[in-house]
């Protein structure tokens, strides 16, 4: 009998404490995209953004006029290159391309 009292008054306050603690839940839904816009430092930070991914996009142009270049002499005097000198310059531009491949990848990863 004890113990069936005890029982009772258990799951009484659990009843209890599970429906006081419902009530103290509460939703809210805002709209991050106000927010953000909202937000002071959003400026500074698109600013600063934009001089980061600039910096790569400039990285990867002169990489690319470098390349260009490179490959235009290769063209132009393979036919005067012995092998050992046609094989330097194709690892040249191999090694020039990957390193062009890996900044890309790099800026991607960091923006």
């Amino acid at each position: 009998m004890k113990n069936a009292i005890k029982l009772v008054l258990v799951a009484l306050l659990a009843l209890v404490g599970g429906t006081a603690m419902a009530q103290q839940v509460k939703l809210a839904y805002i709209n991050s995209s106000e927010l953000f816009e909202a937000m002071p430092e959003r400026e500074a930070a698109f600013t600063g953004l934009q001089a980061f991914v600039k910096d790569f996009e400039d990285q990867l142009e002169l990489i690319q006029v470098e390349l260009n270049t490179k490959f235009q002499d290769y063209q132009k005097n393979s036919s005067t290159f012995t092998e050992a000198q046609r094989t330097l310059k194709e690892k040249e531009l191999q090694d020039l391309s990957s390193r062009m491949q890996e900044t890309q990848q790099f800026a991607e990863q960091e923006v």
